[in-house]
């Protein structure tokens, strides 16, 4: 994919590889411990992924794309740095 196209991983298990692909102006929501048990929307919603969540990330992941295309990008970091 094209370096500023928004790149969004939403992976039910560990991020371990996936922020390679997406890039710094890119996301990637994961887990970061263990999962659960129990009837799958319930364990979901237990653990952030929930639609409201994913639509919140998507939202600041197109931001940073943007960001970076206009040079707002601080080069230390990982996300955009917006003029004031």
């Amino acid at each position: 994919m094209p370096a500023l196209t928004p790149k969004l991983v939403i992976e039910a298990a560990h991020a371990m590889g996936w922020h390679e692909f997406v890039g710094s102006g890119g996301d990637v929501v994961a887990l970061d411990r263990f999962g659960a048990s129990g009837p799958g929307a319930e364990v979901y919603a237990e653990l952030g992924f929930t639609v409201e969540l994913l639509v919140q990330v998507l939202i600041k992941t197109r931001e940073c794309v943007v960001a970076i295309a206009h040079g707002l990008f601080r080069p230390s970091g990982t996300r955009p740095l917006f003029a004031a």
